[in-house]
């Protein structure tokens, strides 16, 4: 019968199951990854090198000479330098900026020189390192033209002397008048300066041309002194050296004027 077909099927089924046949289970679900962000890593910065010092260039101090072409000294000026670094080369260009070469020198170990036979002019200078110390200094300086010498006052020959004389004369001034007319009595003096301590003063009488008797000599004159009583007349006078330098002149003692009674 229909029924009893599907019922032993049924048991059938039931009895497979009993004999041991295993369940499948059903697969388990994987777990869903989400994609977290990366950690952030910071970043180190690239390290600065150490500036490199800058050269600090010498600080030079000019001292320059006036240009004596044309005088006495006929010397070109010149321009000396203190304070360089040794073997630094000082070039300098001239006259005129932007001028050419107009000299050179090398600091010594000093850290001086100096470029000389330069003229009246503006000049500009380089201060050039050497190769292993690298740094350059500009400037400038000026060339004056030395002051005119004094033209020397020329020599007046005396026309007394017989082998001439530059040399200035004594000063011989009077310095009192006669008390009476033709006498010496409280008579009239003179004074002089400037004597050489080798001239020979005389005074002469008047008359013979004004060189008459010596009323006075001294051979070893002192550089000043006096001289008196004179009486009021016209009076010559002489200094004399031992190289024979003449010098000769004159005065007048005059009578005093007489007071009001």
């Amino acid at each position: 019968m229909k029924l009893t077909t599907i019922f032993s099927s049924a048991i059938a089924a039931v009895g497979l199951a009993a004999c041991g046949s295993t369940a499948v289970t059903p697969p388990t679900a994987r777990p869903t990854l989400s994609l977290a962000a990366a950690p952030t890593v910071a970043s180190t910065p690239p390290a600065t090198p150490a500036p490199t010092p800058t050269p600090t260039p010498p600080t030079l101090v000019l001292a320059e000479t006036c240009d004596g072409s044309g005088t006495a000294a006929n010397d070109g000026g010149s321009v000396s330098f203190t304070g360089d670094d040794p073997g630094f080369d000082f070039v300098v260009y001239g006259p005129g900026l932007l001028g050419g070469w107009a000299g050179a020198t090398t600091a010594d170990a000093s850290g001086d020189g100096t470029v000389s036979d330069l003229t009246v002019g503006d000049y500009e200078f380089n201060n050039l390192a050497p190769a292993d110390a690298p740094g350059t200094l500009t400037g400038s300086f000026t060339i004056v033209q030395c002051a005119a010498e004094p033209t020397p006052t020329p020599c007046v020959v005396n026309p007394d002397s017989p082998n001439g004389s530059c040399e200035t004369p004594p000063v011989v001034v009077v310095t009192g008048c006669a008390e009476y007319a033709g006498t010496t009595q409280f008579g009239g003096t003179i004074s002089w300066s400037g004597a050489d301590s080798a001239d020979s003063f005389t005074i002469f009488d008047p008359g013979d041309n004004g060189y008459g008797n010596v009323l006075y000599t001294n051979g070893n004159t002192p550089p000043s002194g006096t001289y008196g009583p004179l009486g009021n007349a016209n009076w010559t006078y002489q200094f004399v050296d031992n190289t024979d330098e003449i010098f000769n002149g004159s005065f007048t003692i005059l009578t005093c004027a007489v007071p009001n009674a």
